[in-house]
């Protein structure tokens, strides 16, 4: 299982500490190494270095491989650098290669060699691991659950003036009712890490800011806060920032959210590329580019985020020359097969396509299990659609009244209007 996405990526970018040697030499180069700062390098330089047996090279060019966005990211190949750093005797590269056991990035989630591979690292005094260690010691992940213990060396690395240890302790801390409850403190805890440039500090702060927890409410602070996670770095703070300020704030300030979400799409945060599509799509307070709306909702489909699918195949199959095809290709996308991860409208609209024969043949059968997917996983309109079918005895499905309004009576309960008047039900109050 993999760590809580809340430390993912994270621990694969932080800053290199100082590591001391451990079974073996640090680093072993047999040629001639550039004079600039290792974290300077090029990337032909740390892979001739790399090449060379230079196992701090390899380390940091794993980590350079896995700083880089989008399609250039490939941790499997950084994993490999970890590797050799680590069997090479680079304490450090262990603690890589143990936080992608962890995470599951580039290799299969192993939390039992993950936690091996950061104590090797810890020992070393590399304080990424051990922190690593005592965030997987919160939920008992390769190890017995132990939140005394995560505590305890949240504090030690806090109070030896490692940032990101202030950021976690502040997490543990902040929930009134727990056993180390003191919000008033994890606020503290949250700026110290925050005015040391540690990006997930600045984002607790200012939602602690935001919520007035540990204080009072301060919006202004939140703000610069928020605003400096995402500059920082931190996706999740680009994106819940950005939407609050182009949806949720009185007055909206659209072009300061839209900027922050770019951001965070640009950090492969699919969900903000897909609000980022929604905003130009509708002209929600920008102008309106329907062109540059496909391409952010592209990307964000690929890196993940199954609504953003579903915009892709209702854009492309919208106008006057739709692309069926590809549209189709969209949908899949958002309805994948063996997975629960999935958009119910991806499934609605593909049942759609295959039950009017858009660009492919009918096939009502393969329709009919799709709305039960949709249904299933929440589209009211699907399951409204599958009881007008088993009423008609329509799409291969036998005439079944009693069939029918068990799925209309779901269709209502889940929102659907239609379906809400077909059983002559007035729609649950939420409903729009």
């Amino acid at each position: 299982m993999a760590v809580v996405t809340r430390y993912a990526w994270r621990w694969l970018l932080a800053v290199a500490v100082a590591v001391a040697a451990c079974g073996g030499p640090a680093t072993a180069p047999t040629s001639p190494t550039p004079k600039t700062p290792i974290e300077q390098w090029t990337p032909q330089q740390l892979t001739a270095a790399c090449d060379a047996n230079n196992f701090e090279a390899c380390s940091q060019l794993g980590r350079a491989e896995i700083d880089a966005l989008g399609s250039k990211r490939n941790a499997t190949d950084a994993v490999a650098r970890f590797r050799k750093a680590c069997d090479g005797g680079y304490m450090h590269g262990c603690g890589q290669l143990g936080k992608a056991y962890a995470l599951g990035a580039g290799v299969a989630a192993d939390a039992p060699k993950a936690v091996e591979l950061l104590a090797r690292a810890c020992t070393a005094h590399d304080q990424a691991s051990c922190l690593g260690i005592a965030v997987m010691k919160v939920d008992g992940l390769g190890q017995p659950k132990d939140p005394e213990g995560a505590y305890a060396t949240f504090v030690q690395l806090c109070d030896a003036g490692y940032a990101p240890a202030c950021s976690d302790l502040a997490v543990m801390i902040a929930t009134p009712g727990g056993p180390h409850s003191d919000p008033g403190h994890a606020r503290e805890l949250a700026k110290k890490a925050c005015d040391t440039s540690d990006a997930d500090g600045c984002y607790f702060l200012g939602a602690l800011m935001q919520r007035g927890l540990g204080g009072g409410v301060d919006d202004a602070g939140a703000d610069a806060a928020m605003t400096r996670a995402c500059n920082l770095g931190n996706a999740e703070a680009c994106r819940a920032w950005g939407a609050y300020l182009a949806f949720g704030a009185q007055p909206p300030r659209v072009d300061d959210g839209l900027k922050l979400l770019r951001n965070g799409c640009d950090h492969d945060d699919g969900k903000s590329c897909h609000a980022v599509a929604v905003l130009l799509h509708n002209g929600s307070g920008v102008t309106a580019d329907v062109k540059a709306a496909l391409q952010f909702a592209r990307r964000g489909c690929d890196d993940g985020e199954m609504p953003a699918c579903t915009f892709v195949g209702v854009a492309l199959s919208e106008g006057s020359a739709p692309d069926w095809a590809a549209a189709t290709e969209a949908f899949k996308r958002g309805c994948r097969d063996g997975t629960d991860d999935i958009d119910n409208a991806s499934c609605a609209f593909l049942g759609a396509v295959y039950e009017e024969g858009h660009g492919v043949a009918k096939d009502p059968d393969r329709a009919v299990k799709l709305f039960v997917r949709a249904c299933d996983a929440g589209d009211g309109d699907s399951c409204g659609h599958l009881g007008e079918l088993s009423a008609r005895g329509d799409d291969g499905l036998p005439r079944d009244d009693a069939k029918a309004k068990d799925y209309l009576d779901k269709g209502c309960d889940k929102g659907s209007k239609r379906a809400c008047e077909a059983v002559g039900r007035p729609p649950p109050a939420s409903t729009p």
